[in-house]
């Protein structure tokens, strides 16, 4: 796998980690990024650490994403007993297993595929915010504030839901205080914005040019949203659009059953966490807006041409359906949300109250 799977992208990763380490600048090989700089930086600080030691590096990838599937279930085997949460669990677990076990997915793990640790973190991270109550510790706040900024530079197309789980990191900080409250998302927002930022610094220091990113999408765009119902009539483009949204969500007929599951299954978490909410009278409160986070990926990627993407700069998306359901799962979080419920809310009745109780306790 590692050999016989190396072209353009992995030499350019593996070359501008090389120029750093050799030329000691953080320039990084380009004055202006044409390609991504999260990888080339990433490569660098694991062969620092490790070594040129790809196959290590690899394993440790791999393991690694397996070990984020495994926390990710132990967190819903805590909180989750009614028997609709159970399989709930056990289909995340199932998901999570046949996903990263794929042999594609297996190459992209050992071959230092960019997309590879945002799903890590985003695994590891769901986990997390299941079970966070009131976070104080300051340290942890602000290396995860730092870690899901970096996805940004990692991938580019994934800004928008990097922008909404940040947010939702911001959920958990303890409001005990509310200067300390404001202190922690302080610093929370400084280390987010300076290292989503570090393409755009970098571009402006070496090479005088705004580019937030990197300077190459335009040859991946299948079509302008400016000039999208101007150059197409209404009904055509309303087509196009469509025809995109099914390509990132795969509803097409499956050449890879694996995918299919992985896909599906996500999409069908995500429908009957909505359900769920839906029935228990839940869908108007804020909690509900976490289902929207796999729009905030999807989006940055409907004017791209997909055929170069395929699968891989998409599983995000319908990785964070399942996500996404997770965090809106009533029960999974009962603080303040179901909590208020169960404490005699006065605008929710008893039979919701109850419903709500049966959901987290399996009674």
């Amino acid at each position: 796998m590692l050999y016989w799977w190396r072209d353009s992208d992995w030499y350019a990763t593996r070359g501008f980690a090389r120029t750093i380490f050799n030329d000691g600048s953080l320039q990084g090989g380009h004055a202006v990024f044409w390609f991504q700089a999260g990888p080339r930086y990433w490569s660098f600080f694991t062969q620092v650490l490790l070594g040129e030691q790809d196959v290590l590096i690899g394993l440790l990838m791999v393991s690694a994403g397996f070990f984020a599937v495994f926390f990710l279930f132990s967190r819903l085997a805590l909180l989750h007993h009614g028997k609709t949460s159970v399989t709930i669990a056990w289909l995340v677990l199932v998901i999570g297993l046949v996903f990263l076990a794929d042999d594609l997915m297996v190459h992209f793990g050992f071959v230092g595929s960019s997309e590879h640790p945002t799903w890590i973190v985003l695994f590891a991270l769901t986990g997390y915010l299941l079970t966070a109550k009131e976070e104080t510790r300051i340290w942890l706040l602000v290396g995860l504030s730092a870690l899901v900024a970096y996805m940004a530079p990692m991938r580019p197309n994934q800004i928008g839901g990097v922008i909404v789980l940040f947010v939702m990191l911001l959920l958990v900080v303890s409001r005990t205080s509310r200067v300390q409250w404001f202190s922690r998302a302080l610093r929370m927002t400084v280390a987010f914005s300076i290292v989503i930022s570090l393409a755009l610094l970098h571009n402006l220091y070496y090479g005088e040019s705004f580019v937030p990113f990197a300077a190459n999408a335009s040859i991946n765009v299948q079509f302008e949203w400016t000039k999208l119902f101007a150059d197409n009539s209404f009904f055509a483009a309303i087509d196009i659009v469509w025809t995109q949204v099914g390509a990132i969500f795969y509803w097409v007929w499956p050449v890879n059953w694996n995918w299919a599951l992985v896909f599906w299954g996500s999409q069908l978490i995500w429908l009957v966490s909505l359900a769920q909410r839906v029935r228990l009278g839940m869908f108007q409160r804020w909690r509900t807006l976490t289902l929207l986070l796999p729009v905030a990926y999807a989006l940055p990627m409907l004017q791209f041409e997909l055929g170069s993407y395929y699968p891989r700069h998409l599983v995000i998306i319908s990785l964070s359906c399942m996500c996404a359901g997770l965090l809106a799962w009533p029960g999974a979080r009962p603080q303040p949300e179901t909590a208020a419920l169960l404490d005699g809310n006065p605008q929710v009745d008893d039979g919701t109250a109850r419903r709500v109780a049966h959901v987290e306790s399996g009674v």
